[in-house]
């Protein structure tokens, strides 16, 4: 009977691997870490696009315009609410009213030009037209109010808590904002889609003909015409969106493949004052700065990080605990990287599973630069007598 209980007991506890559950990112306040460092932006945030590592951060979660990123979740929301792109649009005076007199960029369509829907969220997210982006909110929406609530309902879905829409260009209104995170967030789950990936990364477009244009509109991206034309290097940029109001300033949102790490970055607030381009003269700074950044192998698969002593009624024994995946993170070359596992090291069966919640803090240059919670499920009590024991003790504490 002893061993039949020892060999079950070391059955169940022979390996404990972790469940990693929920992420808890934490930005190291040196200047070796700090990606933000002689920016023209106010704010920023810049994290990994595969595990969410925050390399940087600031003003983060302030409220603030975000101009024509806005087109980011228009077109996004086009994709993913119609059933064919190569749907046609008419052009009616609604889309296009009052845009002349807001100086907002627009692609030039008409009252009565016709446009796919590809065309249109091509047209708003090259050039940041906002006639296309208003034509793809009524077209998807019915109406600008029900595509508005559209956008919000999508922003609450992807846990964008100070976001709200108030139009579907971008264009300065009260009571519309949103933050660099929320924007990180969109642009995180947006590249999930293939289509939207390809047209944020598409450098120039053709439409099809409309009145003015019988061989079609050219399009030009905002990015890449204006990094050729002023001599920013963005060669590790692989698409994106700007915009620019007054009460924005000049903002970004892109992602970049730098040393195999994918990078999403969000700037916004960037003065015109010393740059007319601030916004790519920053994102020529990070990219230059990621240089010397590459993916570092912290933890692998099976590794041992605590060891747990387990008693149950008939047995005590050890149990390592093992890591179910590898942790990589993103790191200056120079700079090695050490972890601590806060986690009791004792435990005691009980009548039912534990499930015990513990944290993994990653530290470099002593700062706190990542944490992960971990939840462990240690097995109930097996044994009949110590369940016996079990419940008598807890009849006993009332």
């Amino acid at each position: 009977m002893k061993k039949l209980l020892t060999k079950l007991f070391t059955t169940i506890t022979c390996t404990l691997v972790i469940a990693l559950t929920t992420l808890l990112p934490v930005t190291a306040a040196d200047a070796t870490f700090d990606l933000g460092k002689n920016l023209y932006s106010t704010n920023y945030i810049f994290l990994d696009a595969d595990t969410g590592q925050v390399l940087s951060a600031k003003k983060q979660d302030e409220q603030i315009s975000i101009a024509s990123l806005t087109k980011m979740m228009t077109v996004l929301l086009a994709i993913e609410n119609s059933s064919s792109l190569n749907q046609t649009v008419t052009i009616t005076d609604e889309m296009i009213d009052g845009l002349y007199d807001e100086q907002a960029s627009v692609a030039g369509y008409i009252n009565g030009d016709t446009a796919t829907l590809l065309d249109l969220c091509y047209a708003a997210a090259v050039p940041s037209a906002a006639d296309a982006a208003n034509a793809l909110a009524i077209q998807i929406g019915g109406s600008f109010e029900k595509f508005y609530q559209m956008m919000n309902d999508k922003a609450a879905q992807l846990g964008m808590d100070h976001t709200v829409f108030k139009s579907a260009h971008g264009l300065d209104r009260d009571g519309q904002y949103s933050t660099v995170e929320d924007i990180s967030k969109l642009l995180r789950y947006a590249l999930q889609n293939p289509t939207f990936k390809e047209i944020f990364s598409t450098k120039e477009y053709t439409t099809q003909a409309t009145a003015y244009y019988p061989f079609g509109i050219p399009l030009a991206s905002t990015i890449w015409a204006y990094a050729d034309t002023y001599g920013y290097n963005l060669t590790n940029l692989s698409g994106g969106k700007t915009g620019y109001t007054l009460q924005a300033g000049r903002c970004i949102a892109y992602w970049a493949t730098v040393n195999d790490m994918t990078i999403i970055a969000v700037t916004a607030g960037a003065s015109t004052n010393v740059e007319q381009y601030s916004n790519l003269s920053d994102a020529q700074t990070v990219l230059t700065s990621l240089a010397s950044w590459q993916k570092k192998t912290i933890l692998k698969s099976n590794d041992v990080v605590s060891t747990i002593e387990y008693k149950s009624f008939m047995h005590t024994a050890n149990i390592d605990v093992k890591m179910d995946k590898d942790i990589t993170l993103d790191l200056p070359a120079n700079v090695e990287c050490t972890y601590e596992v806060d986690l009791p090291k004792k435990f005691s069966a009980e009548l039912y599973d534990q499930n015990i919640q513990a944290t993994i803090t990653f530290t470099a240059d002593n700062k706190n630069i990542y944490t992960k919670t971990i939840s462990i499920t240690l097995p109930q009590e097996k044994n009949i007598f110590g369940r016996i024991i079990l419940h008598l003790q807890n009849f006993i504490k009332g």
